[in-house]
């Protein structure tokens, strides 16, 4: 090794280095458990909603929308035909 004032420096910026370094696993160990608690969170509620759509009344409630729904665009569909058609007569 070497003595003299390029030691001293060299020796204080890998004291630094190392307490930063100390801080930065601090900071990812915290972080760490933070996203952990967060995955939890986050599987609890995924599991409510799959629980929840598995309901078959939730199921039954979907059904009959999308049937109402279809129902709906068919009635809409009615509608502009016979419009398209009244135009059509009347420019004749």
């Amino acid at each position: 090794m070497w003595d003299g004032p390029a030691k001293q420096a060299f020796s204080a910026a890998v004291r630094d280095d190392l307490s930063r370094l100390q801080e930065l696993v601090k900071a990812m160990q915290a972080l760490t458990g933070k996203n952990g608690e967060a995955r939890g969170e986050y599987d609890k509620c995924e599991n409510a909603m799959g629980l929840l759509t598995k309901n078959p009344n939730i199921q039954a409630h979907c059904a009959e929308g999308n049937k109402k729904d279809a129902l709906w665009r068919q009635v809409v569909a009615r509608i502009i035909l016979l419009r398209f058609k009244a135009t059509a007569e009347r420019r004749q």
